[in-house]
């Protein structure tokens, strides 16, 4: 019989769990001739030491099935959710963005935003001493002071 070292064992422990009595047959009694050695031994005692460890540290407080079936429906409850928000106003208004009603508010704004637009551009004057009479001064009409500033005469 080949001996078994300590990575064999813990593959097997891995695959088959820590009762040698779910191993196959070779298998157990490589794994019980390991156990019986000094290192094994030492190998079995620090196993033990870890599961108890695990099971400890790691253990779910009250129902743990309780706690995964809540953990399976935040899905649901976040598509719920989601649903119900998008019942507000302006998820209804803005619901049929691609529709023909969308296109044409959004047209209509264009042509509101575009006209003031005009309408602002042309209350301008034309400034004083200009001949041509054809520039528009449209600052007139946002700012309290009218002084002109020449930066090239200084």
């Amino acid at each position: 019989m080949v001996p078994m070292n300590e990575q064999e064992y813990d593959l097997l422990r891995a695959r088959f769990g820590a009762d040698s009595a779910n191993w196959p047959e070779a298998d157990a009694r490589r794994a019980e001739a390991y156990l019986g050695s000094d290192a094994g031994q030492k190998h079995a005692r620090a196993d033990a030491a870890l599961d108890a460890l695990f099971a400890r540290e790691h253990s779910v407080p009250g129902d743990a099935d309780a706690f995964l079936a809540r953990l399976m429906d935040i899905p649901a409850q976040e598509a719920a959710r989601q649903s119900s928000e998008a019942d507000g106003f302006l998820a209804r208004l803005f619901k049929g963005f691609g529709g023909r009603v969308a296109f044409a508010s959004q047209a209509a704004a264009y042509v509101i935003v575009l006209g003031v637009g005009i309408a602002i551009g042309m209350q301008g004057e034309a400034p004083a001493g200009d001949t041509d009479a054809e520039a528009v001064d449209l600052s007139a009409h946002f700012f309290a002071s009218n002084a002109e500033l020449y930066l090239e005469d200084e």
